[in-house]
Formats: C-alpha cells, structure tokens, sequence
C-alpha cells in the first residue's frame, strides 16, 4: 500500500515503536511550526514547513535563491520572520 501524503501544514509522524496501543492503528498528527510562503498575485503556494529554525531558514535561503523575483517569506505562524528584498 502506497504511503500517504502529508497535510500541506501538518506531517503525518509515526513513534520508533509504532502508534500508542489506544489509538488503533492512527498516527498522531504533528503541527510545523515555520512555513515558507511563495507570494505571488495575492495568493500564497507552501514551498517547505519545518520545526526547526535553521532548517527553515536553509529552505527559506533555497527558495529565494531559486525564485529571486519572487516575493518568498518565512512565517512562524501568523507572523512573518523575514521577507525577501528586506
């Protein structure tokens, strides 16, 4: 069976030892904390979700070395840590 694709926001993560026996088989859900955002005519396209800083902040450094003229931002939440062009 095929593997399932991760919620763009959200990554599906399983434990070392598999699921806790009360959850019958289901995987426990585990929200990003930091999104980097592709803005383009007002509409926002997810490039990469991290946990970590640095890790984000590498694929945010991908994305605008990729795209440079392209508005990319580095969100935690609602809030923008860094914009491209700043």
């Amino acid at each position: 069976m095929p593997e399932r694709a991760p919620h763009r926001e959200q990554a599906l993560c399983q434990s070392q030892n598999g699921p806790p026996e009360n959850s019958k088989g289901a995987y426990r859900r585990m929200e990003q904390n930091f999104k980097v955002v592709q803005v383009e005519a007002g509409r926002d396209e997810l490039v990469a979700t991290a946990n970590n800083f640095q890790v984000a902040r590498a694929a945010y450094d991908t994305a605008v070395a990729l795209w440079p003229k392209v508005l990319i931002e580095l969100r935690q939440g609602a809030r923008v840590v860094v914009k491209s062009g700043e």
